[in-house]
This record gives structure tokens, sequence and C-alpha cells, in this order.
């Protein structure tokens, strides 16, 4: 997910919870998961790859840090420890099938049952380890570095692109089709229920 929808969605799920301070703390927090040392060292914070246990793992650790801070008073600390969680969250939506997933298995079932897929209120998961089927993108540092170049990558990308690199499956922007939007409310609504998730401990 591009910096722009991460703020988007973090701003609309906890606009109503923090102050305008508060909440680019978080947001900072959030966006700055992006370095290109991240990317390359710990692709389970986007899940990237195939690393969801490590993901999970992650956010529990973040989630815990979170906890300890609000409980120590140490406010800063804890909406920063939010926002790494957040971004991991909300990269899931973007990086993994959840969303064809869903818009698969509700054209499945037909236009009128909306039990697995509305676009305009799409299903979190609550497991991302629970179906076999769901999987994260692969982003393999020079494969990518490859496609990002001017001319060259777009012919590499014709010839050489697997299925579920990034660049075939990502929901980063608009471009990426009609999945986009509702991967950003399924985002939102995960954020939201992180914060509850948290604020429910205090």
């Amino acid at each position: 997910m591009k910096e722009e929808y991460h703020r988007q969605v973090t701003a609309e799920a906890l606009g109503d919870q923090l102050s305008h301070e508060e909440l680019e703390i978080v947001i900072q927090a959030n966006v700055g998961q992006d370095g290109v040392w991240n990317w390359l060292t710990t692709p389970e914070r986007h899940y990237d790859g195939r690393f969801f246990a490590k993901a999970e793992a992650y956010i529990d650790e973040e989630r815990a840090r979170a906890v300890d801070a609000f409980h120590r008073g140490d406010r800063v600390a804890a909406l920063q420890a939010m926002g790494r969680l957040l971004h991991t969250r909300q990269d899931f939506y973007s990086h993994s099938n959840w969303m064809q997933h869903c818009a698969a298995k509700g054209a499945a079932k037909g236009a009128a049952n909306t039990a697995h897929w509305d676009a305009a209120d799409p299903a979190i998961c609550l497991d991302t380890q629970a179906d076999p089927q769901i999987f994260g993108v692969r982003a393999p540092f020079l494969i990518h570095a490859l496609y990002v170049i001017p001319i060259l990558g777009p012919l590499i990308k014709r010839i050489y692109l697997p299925a579920d690199y990034h660049e075939a499956m990502h929901l980063d922007d608009p471009s990426r089709g009609p999945l986009f939007a509702p991967s950003l409310v399924a985002a939102r609504k995960h954020t939201r229920l992180e914060w509850e998730r948290v604020m429910s401990t205090l």
C-alpha cells in the first residue's frame, strides 16, 4: 500500500479517537516502516513472501509494546508501536490474495449472496494462517529492481512476471482495479479493530 493510502486508512479509522498531533505520531510510525532497509531485511512487516507466522508475531510484539507503554503512561511510545503494527496489518490487504479470494468466493455463491463478498463492506481476515489458499506476494529484490528501470522494466515484466509476484498481484493504488477500493475498506476496519483491542486492555 502506498504511503498516501496508509495515511488515509489510518486517519479514517482513528481520526475520531486521537488528536491531530497524536494521529500524526501513529501515521509517521506507520509510513516509516516502508524504508528500503525494512523492505530488504524484514519482508514480514509488509506481508511479503510466505512469512505470515512472522508477520503475526511482529504484530503481537508491537501490540504488547503498545499496551505496556500505555500502562506506563508513555503515550508517544504506545502510539508509535500502534503505527508500526498497523502498517503490517494494513499491508495484508494489499499484499496478499485475500481480496481476490473473497471476491471469487462471492462470485461462486452468486450475486445475491453477500456472505463472502460485499465490495462496500468486505470481510476482514481474523486469522491469516487458517486458510492455506491465502498467500502473500513474492517480492525478490533483484527482480523488483529490474522492473522499475525505465523502458527496460516494462519489457522485462512482459517477458517474466509470475502470477504471485508483487508487480502482478498487489493492490497498492487505484490503478490495480476494482479490488483496490474494498481493500482500503477492509484495512480500515481492521485498523479500528486493532485499536479497540488495545484500548480494551486499559
